[in-house]
């Protein structure tokens, strides 16, 4: 029987189930979403010599889909390796995809070498990758001893750093010359790329969550929590080095006692011993993410660098947890009007905490937080599904359907 059922031929950096991380979240998210739409789904997962365990670690998907492994080389390479394309044209002639969907713009040197027949090239861009990496080296040339893990020792070296820069530049312009549609993570991102023109269309792609509403109840003492998602990462260090070393402590001396503080994140052993701090709680690494969070009344997340988008600041968002951050914490989102705290100092962030000692200001702001994540939400769905509706669909012959998962 001829299939007049879309088809979209997903690339992957990682397996992205069970959706643990900042950036499988963001994945699993497109990937349930094209289920539920009625596509029919390919999953290739191009795999690095530091993803390479994605192949023997993987957990099973809910659903049956047609997966695929394809090594390719270091990612940011100067020069790609080319083994990865052969072995995608062939999967792309065999499943002939109506659009290839690609998981960060380090894919463009790939797919730009692919015949795609026909097929729309959509990017998915997580982060604006070229001024996250020089923004998180000039970190560390001030702070030798926490080094980024993408970058060489000598990075910070004017002919290093412009070598390491380079093949990034490239491949986010290279997105930008062969994409029919890129659907940004953060809204600040799509403004700021701006720089790589391009005819691609341009919209802000919002994670997509499915959280419940976490009430604010009256606690004693009030629960806050920062989210990491691995502290030997100098992004969330910092974070959680500013809470530790000074809000805290400040937080502290005016209400001791009125907080809890909780860590979540692999490599909790990395944090200092808290001293002077009050009541400090180390959970590293939580399977139950969701089931965790509600128990939390506050999200504190002092974020100090890092482009993107801030994948828990918007969970906590979505569950209607208050945030307090800085202009840094909320880039990858609009404006809300009383739907967060935003500090810009210690004494700040100590008044957004005062505030927010009272439940009802904390259910207030979460509600209005919540609001807004589920208004753009909506909006990205919107969106997405009018673009899959915008498609040519070819008819093929038929094949097995990937059954329901809700989202």
């Amino acid at each position: 029987m001829p299939e007049k059922r879309p088809r979209i031929l997903v690339l992957s950096p990682d397996w992205p189930y069970p959706p643990d991380s900042g950036s499988k979240i963001y994945i699993w998210g497109h990937i349930a979403f094209f289920i539920k739409a009625g596509w029919r789904v390919s999953l290739v997962i191009c795999m690095t010599p530091e993803t390479a365990a994605a192949r023997k670690d993987k957990a099973a998907l809910p659903f049956d889909i047609e997966t695929h492994f394809v090594t390719r080389g270091r990612r940011w390479a100067e020069t790609e390796n080319l083994a990865a394309v052969p072995a995608l044209q062939s999967i792309m002639e065999g499943f002939k995809p109506d659009v290839l969907w690609c998981e960060y713009a380090d894919f463009a040197p790939i797919a730009g070498k692919l015949n795609t027949d026909g097929a729309r090239i959509w990017f998915s861009s997580h982060n604006f990758e070229l001024a996250h990496a020089l923004e998180k080296t000039l970190e560390n040339r001030l702070q030798p001893g926490r080094r980024a893990r993408i970058l060489p020792r000598n990075a910070f070296r004017p002919l290093a750093l412009f070598r390491q820069l380079l093949p990034i530049y490239r491949a986010e312009k290279e997105m930008h010359r062969i994409a029919d549609r890129i659907f940004y993570i953060s809204a600040k991102d799509l403004k700021a790329m701006c720089i790589y023109g391009g005819r691609a269309r341009k919209d802000w792609l919002p994670p997509f969550l499915d959280r419940e509403f976490a009430r604010a109840e009256y606690s004693s003492p009030v629960n806050v929590v920062y989210m990491g998602s691995d502290y030997a990462n100098n992004v969330n260090m910092a974070g959680a080095l500013t809470l530790l070393k000074e809000v805290i402590p400040a937080a502290e001396r005016e209400m001791p006692g009125v907080f809890r503080f909780h860590f979540t994140g692999k490599s909790c052993d990395k944090l200092p011993v808290p001293s002077g701090c009050g009541q400090v709680v180390y959970h590293d690494y939580v399977g139950d993410f969701v089931s965790f969070m509600r128990g939390m009344d506050i999200a504190c997340l002092p974020a100090g660098l890092g482009w993107g988008c801030k994948i828990k600041m918007v969970e906590a968002l979505a569950m209607g947890i208050p945030v307090i951050g800085t202009r840094q914490t909320f880039r990858g989102v609009p404006d809300i009007k009383g739907g967060y705290y935003v500090c810009g100092n210690t004494g700040d962030f100590v008044a957004a905490l005062r505030a927010l000692r009272d439940a009802d200001e904390r259910r207030r702001c979460g509600l209005a937080g919540r609001q807004a994540y589920l208004k753009w939400s909506s909006n990205g769905r919107e969106l997405l599904r009018n673009a899959l509706a915008g498609i040519n669909v070819k008819f093929r012959d038929g094949g097995p359907v990937a059954e329901g998962l809700l989202i």
